[in-house]
């Protein structure tokens, strides 16, 4: 299975509006998106900066992140690390359960994951 469909079924299982998979440098590997309005590559590419601000805090005090969830008055977003530097970021409307979109990322990671070999 390739990227994009990977983070299509994510999206499907999650509830979630969109998905984007990110390299350290925040560019783009995969998005896709329930709508067009919504522009993945873009969030994505943000929520890299801050993932790497996250992960940088939590280095000083010996830690490492494994999720970044953040609510806005519109949606919310869920940030997660994956293999090489890479970045997982999910976007769901504010109104969207986010007891799914944990297990179902882990899961869409792990085959992300498998795919890189």
């Amino acid at each position: 299975m390739d990227f994009t469909g990977i983070l299509k079924g994510l999206c499907e299982r999650a509830l979630a509006q969109g998905a984007a998979m990110t390299d350290r440098d925040g560019e783009i590997v995969a998005s896709w998106s329930a709508s067009e309005g919504l522009d993945m590559p873009l969030v994505g590419a943000h929520c890299e900066i801050i993932l790497d601000a996250a992960n940088e805090a939590a280095l000083i005090r010996g830690r490492t992140i494994t999720s970044i969830f953040i609510s806005t008055d519109r949606a919310k977003l869920a940030i997660m690390p994956i293999k090489e530097g890479y970045c997982l970021t999910v976007a769901l409307d504010r109104q969207a359960p986010s007891e799914k979109v944990l297990p179902e990322a882990l899961r869409a990671i792990e085959s992300i994951e498998e795919e890189m070999g």
